[in-house]
């Protein structure tokens, strides 16, 4: 119980954007977050920061992000995307392209990536390895 009465562990989150299909199969996405735990620069990330993010205590080092993003369905089947989250604080981007195909009503495959763009010893999503991935859901 006194974890909760702890004052010293609060801050401020800030999370608000849109999203809106079109029955073209369109989908957009942004939306703008505000984390009171991260910084403002790149040059204040600590190891205390690093330290949040591993605990769950921060959902990121910077203070400002932003997500964009847009995907395409085709005939019911095939829905590429490209979705982008940005912290702002440090200028450093995060792509994520991705491909969809659902062949059945249950089973979905899908080709997806994360490619990482920024200065790598001094932004958060820079100092990240590309990769890319292959899943199956059914």
């Amino acid at each position: 119980m006194s974890n909760y009465l702890n004052f010293d562990s609060l801050y401020l989150q800030i999370d608000g954007g849109f999203d809106h299909s079109f029955k073209c199969g369109v989908y957009l996405l942004g939306e703008y977050y505000y984390n009171g735990l991260g910084k403002n620069k790149s040059v204040e990330y600590n190891p205390l920061t690093l330290l949040n993010v591993f605990l769950a205590q921060s959902s990121g080092l910077g203070r400002h992000y932003a997500m964009l993003g847009i995907s395409r369905t085709f005939k019911n089947y095939y829905t590429p995307a490209i979705f982008s989250l940005v912290n702002i604080s440090d200028n450093s981007i995060a792509l994520l392209p991705s491909f969809e195909y659902s062949f059945h009503d249950n089973i979905t495959l899908k080709l997806s990536g994360q490619i990482n763009i920024g200065n790598e010893r001094e932004s958060e999503y820079g100092s990240y390895k590309n990769s890319i991935m292959f899943s199956v859901k059914g």
